[in-house]
């Protein structure tokens, strides 16, 4: 590659790297993994509530990479920034040089990855996505490469430290390595060293059972314990689809542009066709879980996978070079919060009538990096952080608040936080939600707290509900009990082979 075409990729990452930093932010729900850090670097173990051991967070692999700057800075603020905008960083210059070999495609890659509300809103936020994103670019990097250089261990390593970071990112990795697996044999015996790398997310899974007694996030029971319909969850998902078109434009013409092309050039191209494939399976998985109340949160992934189809795509002709290009930064312009117009006056675009959040635009105000000073952190903020200071110098015991990241963390390990949405409280994510409810959002399925549980979860009192009192009592020793005490073990396989049913407490 000639040196000059090198110092234009340098140009362009440079530009990536100014307009990530403009737009650098933390999110409210990353708050919530920032208590378990913060508990963890303190010694009171991976919890949520000191007092029991519940998997609040979704991204294992996250959460203890940020544990580390954390243990030295005690500033979980300039933690998750730094150590988001690293792996941001890496993750692009990946696709640049390593990913993307000839410059117009990476001049493409650089101006859609740039002009992205979501994947420049999540290459920060706090939360798992610059991991994710990184992860997924080493291992079609290194899927994308002539078969002859291709190493499929590096690929399995690649995969197994991604679904450790975040479960769902399977969906992205399974067509790859099942087509290796099918087409070299993969799958016989001789070859299972191949499948080292999957050995993280197994020890985790065992960590996971023995130490919180259940093998997936709590967050996850909190959204399976309901009776919404699958249909609902599905328009709800064509919703979040719509709200990105409306909002994002660029993010989802791009992934649905590339993805038609790698399954046009399917026949002749394997590796491409099996990235599309990944691409559209989570895409499908997306509508099926409803998306997400943050806008472009669950696009960046799909979007990211989908700029690699470019190492395959020519464009030999100047002319379409350049229609090509002024349709790319039309569509980017045209967007109402184009992330390279952003000022520290950014202006959120706020809730759009598909339950879903420009929560980048919310937190602006509260933890933009435009915004931050010495005399104005986000511990001086009002609202949710202000409700938490007080609380803790009243000296409760226990306090029931359903926006749990700010307040969580800020109300410190001595208050009992209860979440009547279920994400942080082992026994509000299993009582069961029904339509009838109420209001639900993606995510969100407000319980009605027990008479009585407030007192019960510290210790203080009995729930009222003779049947949820029982229930109680066997997920209490679940979470509170010894880690190895044999009863304590008895039950965690009855709750894992789903012989203890989740009761309906009394209206």
């Amino acid at each position: 590659m000639p040196w000059t075409d090198k110092r234009l990729k340098g140009l362009l990452f440079l530009s990536y790297v100014l307009v990530l930093l403009r737009n650098t932010w933390l999110c409210e729900d990353a708050y919530i993994t920032f208590r378990v850090v913060d508990n963890a670097v303190h010694g009171l173990g991976l919890r949520w509530n000191p007092l029991e051991r519940v998997q609040v967070y979704t991204h294992p692999l996250w959460m203890l990479c940020l544990t580390v700057p954390y243990f030295f800075s005690r500033d979980i603020y300039f933690s998750a920034v730094l150590l988001s905008l690293a792996c941001s960083a890496l993750a692009v210059w990946l696709v640049l040089f390593r990913g993307i070999r000839t410059l117009i495609p990476c001049l493409f890659a650089a101006v859609i990855l740039t002009f992205s509300k979501a994947f420049v809103d999540f290459s920060t936020s706090g939360l798992e996505n610059p991991l994710s994103h990184l992860l997924l670019v080493l291992f079609f990097v290194e899927y994308l490469k002539p078969p002859e250089e291709r190493r499929f261990n590096r690929m399995v390593w690649f995969a197994g430290l991604g679904i450790t970071n975040r479960m769902d990112l399977i969906w992205f990795f399974l067509p790859a390595l099942a087509e290796l697996t099918w087409t070299h044999g993969y799958w016989r015996p001789r070859h299972f060293r191949l499948w080292a790398g999957l050995l993280p997310y197994v020890a985790w899974e065992v960590f996971s059972l023995l130490y919180y007694g259940f093998l997936f996030p709590n967050s996850a029971y909190a959204k399976l314990t309901t009776d919404v319909r699958g249909a609902a969850f599905f328009v709800q998902g064509v919703y979040y689809l719509i709200n990105s078109l409306s909002w994002d434009p660029l993010t989802l013409f791009t992934i649905g542009s590339l993805i038609l092309y790698g399954f046009t050039q399917g026949r002749r191209d394997r590796p491409v066709l099996m990235l599309s494939s990944g691409v559209l399976l989570y895409l499908f998985y997306l509508l099926r879980i409803g998306g997400d109340y943050m806008t472009g949160r669950f696009l960046a992934a799909p979007l990211l996978v989908s700029v690699l189809v470019l190492s395959r795509v020519e464009l030999p002709d100047k002319l379409e070079i350049g229609v090509a290009m002024a349709v790319v930064l039309g569509i980017g312009f045209a967007a109402p919060r184009p992330p390279v117009m952003t000022s520290d006056g950014y202006v959120s675009l706020g809730s759009a009538v598909q339950l879903v959040d420009d929560e980048r635009g919310y937190r602006h105000n509260d933890t933009s990096l435009l915004k931050l000073n010495k005399e104005r952190s986000v511990q001086n903020l009002g609202g949710w952080v202000a409700d938490a200071h007080k609380m803790r110098e009243s000296g409760a015991k226990v306090s029931v608040y359903k926006n749990i990241g700010y307040y969580g963390f800020f109300v410190g390990p001595g208050v009992h936080v209860i979440d009547p949405y279920g994400l942080g409280d082992a026994l509000m994510s299993r009582i069961p939600f029904t339509e009838r409810s109420g209001f639900w959002a993606p995510g969100h399925f407000y319980r009605k707290v027990p008479d009585g549980y407030a007192e019960a979860a510290i210790d203080a009192g009995t729930i009222k509900d003779p049947q949820l009192a029982a229930y109680w009592q066997k997920l209490e020793l679940v979470t509170r009990g010894p880690v190895f005490g044999r009863a304590r073990l008895a039950e965690v396989l009855r709750f894992n082979l789903g012989k203890n049913p989740i009761p309906r407490p009394a209206p």
